[in-house]
């Protein structure tokens, strides 16, 4: 039976989600750059969001199981976490990149509303991570 919309919540997974739209997204837009800009603004983007995807996608695969020993649990814990750091480092770096790509690109090419939509996803996608370290530090 399926939950009714006035009682969803966000789902545990959705950063997963949004890690996957953000690599999709900067796909799409590094494309629109000018050739000149290529190994200054899109590789340095592209690579970043795909790093962090990857990242993700890994840190949610590390399974911690309170059935287990102390030392495989803590490990299991740490590994994770550095993995998350990893990605909000990654989802960091795009941002001043952005930061950097907006004064020097011309505006037709990086419009301000989609600045601002990558950065809210991004800006989301790290306060997400954030709330997943939070709850893995409860466990």
């Amino acid at each position: 039976m399926s939950v009714p919309k006035s009682r969803r919540g966000e789902s545990p997974a959705q950063y997963i989600d949004l890690a996957r739209e953000i690599y999709v997204f900067t796909y799409n837009r590094v494309r629109l750059l000018p050739k000149a800009y290529t190994f200054y603004f899109s590789l340095p983007l592209y690579n970043a969001a795909r790093t962090a995807y990857r990242l993700v996608k890994t840190a949610n695969l590390i399974y911690i199981d309170p059935k287990q020993e102390g030392p495989v649990v803590e490990r299991n814990k740490q590994r994770r976490r550095e993995l998350y750091e990893n990605a909000q480092g990654y989802y960091n770096n795009m941002l001043d990149v952005l930061d950097l790509a907006f004064m020097t690109v011309n505006h037709e090419k990086i419009p301000p509303s989609v600045l601002k939509q990558w950065v809210g996803m991004i800006t989301d996608e790290i306060s997400q991570i954030s709330k997943i370290k939070r709850s893995d530090k409860g466990r």
